[in-house]
């Protein structure tokens, strides 16, 4: 009887078939994932965007302060992540226009304190930012997110 037989290979289709889609919804899970900040280190920061002069100023505005050589800035531009990332802190970096303020320059010493603004500006290398782009700020501290700011121009 070919029932049986045709039976077995069905169900070894479908036992297959589950397993990859729970293998598929387990990595999409798992690539959206985002560290989030952990309780009690709130911190707060302000994005301003200037398309005209093409910079970048976040303001410390509340909570703990912050060490300039443990963070990282992730910058993208209408979802798209800029050609070059700004490494924390510098001077001059490929993508950017010297010189950035406050924390993110490399002679800025001390913690990053609320009421202080660190500025980057990009170069047109880069990446260009015009009114009605969406820009998503992110800011790590480590490995722990910060801050997650999305601004539109």
């Amino acid at each position: 009887m070919r029932d049986r037989g045709q039976s077995s290979v069905l169900g070894v289709i479908l036992c297959l078939a589950t397993v990859l889609v729970l293998v598929s919804i387990a990595s999409i899970a798992f690539l959206a994932y985002e560290p989030t900040t952990p309780t009690g280190s709130s911190v707060a920061i302000v994005a301003t965007i200037d398309p005209t002069e093409q910079t970048i100023a976040l303001t410390h505005h509340s909570g703990r302060p912050l060490e300039p050589e443990r963070l990282r800035l992730r910058i993208s531009v209408n979802g798209v992540p800029i050609d070059h990332q700004p490494p924390i802190p510098f001077f001059a970096a490929k993508g950017f226009v010297s010189g950035p303020t406050g924390p993110f320059n490399a002679a800025y010493r001390g913690r990053w304190h609320a009421g202080t603004t660190a500025t980057i500006g990009l170069a047109s290398t880069n990446t260009r930012i015009r009114a009605g782009d969406q820009i998503t700020i992110r800011l790590f501290e480590d490995e722990v997110i910060v801050e997650r700011i999305k601004i539109s121009v």
